[in-house]
C-alpha cells in the first residue's frame, strides 16, 4: 500500500521536524551560546539585522560600564590631586603683616611685610579714591623685598579718618590673597 506523495518522504519531515525543535531549545537557551549559533544561523540566513540589535544592546552596556569606571578613575585622581595641593597649602600657613608708614624725609609710604620669608610676590596696593591718591607705582611684580616704597597724597577723608590700604599678593602656591593696612587719622591731626 502506497500512501502517496506527500507521505512518501516521512523520514525526512520528522528530521526537519526534529531538527527545528532543537533549534528553537537552543536560540531559547541562555546566552553565549544562544549568541554564537544565533550568529551562524543569521550568516546563513541572512538575519543579521537581529543579530545586530542584539549585539548593539550588548556593547552599549558595556561601553556604559566602561563610561562609569572611568569617571571613577577620573574621580580618584581629581581626590588625589586635591589632596596633595590642600598639603602643599597648608605648608604656607603664616601669612604676611601688611604694615604702611610714613617716611618724612622722603616724603613717601613704605609698605613693609613683617613676614616677608614667605615668599609673597606679585604685591599691589589700593585705597579708596577718597582717602588717597597715588602718584606711581603701586603695583611690585616678582618677589617682593621686606619693604617697597610708593608715593601719593592722602586726601580729605583719610585725613580725617585715616586711610585704609588693601593689599593683594599671591603665595607660593600661586594662590591670591588680600588684607588691610591702615593709617590712623591721628598721624595726620585732625
Amino acid at each position: 500500500m502506497t500512501l502517496g506523495p506527500f507521505f512518501a518522504d516521512y523520514g525526512a519531515q520528522v528530521a526537519a521536524s526534529v531538527t527545528l525543535l532543537i533549534l528553537t531549545a537552543v536560540i531559547t537557551a541562555a546566552g553565549p551560546l544562544r549568541t554564537r549559533v544565533f550568529s551562524f544561523v543569521g550568516r546563513q540566513f541572512g538575519l543579521l539585522r537581529t543579530l545586530r540589535v542584539t549585539t548593539t544592546t550588548r556593547q552599549a552596556a558595556t561601553h556604559a560600564d566602561t563610561q562609569a569606571a572611568v569617571e571613577q578613575a577620573f574621580e580618584r585622581g581629581r581626590e588625589e590631586v586635591r589632596v596633595e595641593m590642600e598639603a602643599a597649602r597648608a605648608d604656607v600657613d603664616v601669612e604676611p603683616n601688611w604694615t604702611v608708614k610714613f617716611n618724612e624725609e622722603a616724603n613717601n609710604f613704605t609698605l613693609e611685610d613683617t613676614h616677608w620669608s614667605i615668599g609673597t610676590s606679585y604685591v599691589q596696593i589700593s585705597a579708596h579714591h577718597q582717602e588717597f591718591r597715588f602718584d606711581g607705582t603701586k603695583t611690585w611684580p616678582g618677589r617682593f623685598a621686606i619693604s617697597q616704597n610708593f608715593s601719593g597724597e592722602v586726601l580729605f577723608l583719610g585725613s580725617r579718618h585715616g586711610v585704609t590700604f588693601t593689599v593683594t599678593w599671591r603665595d607660593p602656591n600661586r594662590d591670591s590673597h588680600s588684607a588691610k593696612a591702615y593709617i590712623d587719622a591721628d598721624f595726620y591731626g585732625k
